[in-house]
């Protein structure tokens, strides 16, 4: 009889054990959770006809993996993703298009930081380490089909991106226009 109290005992204890530490790890989980940042642009019809789709983009930002981890400790990683719906596609091009990071800038401003989107042609050493299939998974596309939803990667250098982002810029060259990726949250605070 002593035997199964004890073990009742034990089981009550780290049941209350764990549900505390399940209720400390909710109060902090909000600091894991990422930041979304999205935007759209609507793709044109030809001859200026009405639009025939549209292409969507979003970055998710979690602070702390974003502040710890980088690429041969030289370049933080951003994965965006694009998704093109409607009947047309989007042309890309990585010597042409851009996206910018707004960063606080350390004295109380903003400051804009260049992503590389071929990290092939600005350093070939880091590329040249990734075997065939990664250098396939992380190469800039030249182009999103309709229907298609695509990761692309940037990377920004360690040594501007001192703090999380505030948002992004993708400057698309073929359409001509930036879409501004805006965490939702805050724009509806403004």
């Amino acid at each position: 009889m002593y035997f199964y109290s004890l073990r009742l005992l034990l089981g009550v204890l780290l049941g209350m054990a764990l549900l505390a530490g399940a209720a400390r790890a909710e109060m902090g989980g909000g600091e894991g959770r990422p930041t979304p940042f999205v935007g759209a642009v609507e793709l044109p019809g030809d001859a200026g006809g009405p639009p025939v789709g549209e292409c969507r983009f979003s970055i998710d930002i979690e602070r702390v993996s974003f502040m710890v981890t980088s690429v041969a400790d030289k370049y933080r990683l951003v994965r965006m993703l694009i998704d093109c719906r409607g009947e047309g596609g989007l042309i890309l091009s990585a010597s042409d298009d851009r996206l910018e990071m707004q960063v606080d800038d350390g004295e109380g401003g903003d400051g804009v930081t260049l992503g590389v989107l071929s990290l092939r042609q600005a350093d070939g050493a880091i590329w040249d380490a990734f075997d065939a299939d990664m250098r396939r998974t992380l190469a800039y596309p030249p182009e999103v089909r309709a229907g298609d939803a695509v990761y692309v990667f940037a990377y920004f250098p360690v040594t501007e991106t001192l703090s999380t982002p505030g948002g992004f810029q993708f400057t698309i060259a073929s359409l001509g226009e930036t879409v501004r990726l805006m965490n939702l949250a805050t724009a509806a605070r403004n």
